[in-house]
């Protein structure tokens, strides 16, 4: 039961991460929205984007979470989501 509410509260913040960039894309294309960085301006909606594509990538690794999660001899630990490094 524990390990299902933690899953739906990462879910959930992995899609409001998501409406939020979507949101923040549409509204910065509708104003012409610009951030300015290091001297330069940049489109807002770039930054929505990258929101977007960050919700999207949390969901998918806690999909694969889940299937780990899901095992009977598993427990729910921060250190599943490190990634291992391939030599």
């Amino acid at each position: 039961m524990k390990k299902g509410i933690l899953f739906g509260v990462l879910f959930f913040i992995a899609v409001l991460i998501t409406i939020l960039g979507i949101s923040y894309s549409i509204y910065a294309y509708m104003s012409q929205a610009s951030l300015k960085i290091m001297g330069s301006d940049f489109p807002g909606f770039i930054f929505g984007l990258v929101a977007v594509f960050l919700g999207i990538r949390y969901s998918i690794s806690l999909f694969k979470l889940k299937k780990k999660i899901d095992s009977t001899d598993a427990r729910f630990s921060w250190d599943n989501f490190k990634k291992t490094k391939s030599i």
